[in-house]
């Protein structure tokens, strides 16, 4: 799968490629696929494809970086639908209450949802 950006930063693309976590214009290739893993608890883990295979997506203390595996809830996200393609992702653990956000060009993670800047849209990589 691949996570969109909503609003101001439609058009770029959450990326992994080269061990970072970026914003991509574009899919450029694996390096902007992301392997989703629902948790029996509905949360969600995002982990790198490609190079980075094995490596996910956290939030852990605070900061936007890859893992080494899940280590625990820096890893995990609770999924919230907005319409029909568009999803905020809210971490849990200690970072509980900010989402993950594209919003300014930058990924971070916002306090609580403002808008567009914490819409994802999760498509299908084909």
């Amino acid at each position: 799968m691949t996570l969109a950006c909503s609003g101001a930063e439609e058009g770029k693309y959450l990326s992994h490629a080269n061990g970072e976590v970026f914003l991509q214009d574009g899919v450029q290739g694996t390096g902007e696929v992301w392997i989703v893993h629902q948790q029996e608890d509905g949360s969600y883990a995002f982990e790198c494809s490609g190079a980075e295979a094995g490596k996910y997506l956290s939030h852990g203390n605070g900061k936007v970086w890859l893992q080494d595996g899940i280590q625990g809830a820096g890893e995990l996200y609770n999924p919230i639908t907005h319409g029909d393609q568009s999803i905020q992702l809210d971490c849990l653990g200690a970072e509980t209450g900010k989402c993950l956000s594209h919003a300014n060009s930058e990924v971070w993670l916002q306090d609580g949802y403002k808008g567009t800047g914490e819409l994802w849209g999760i498509k299908r990589y084909e």
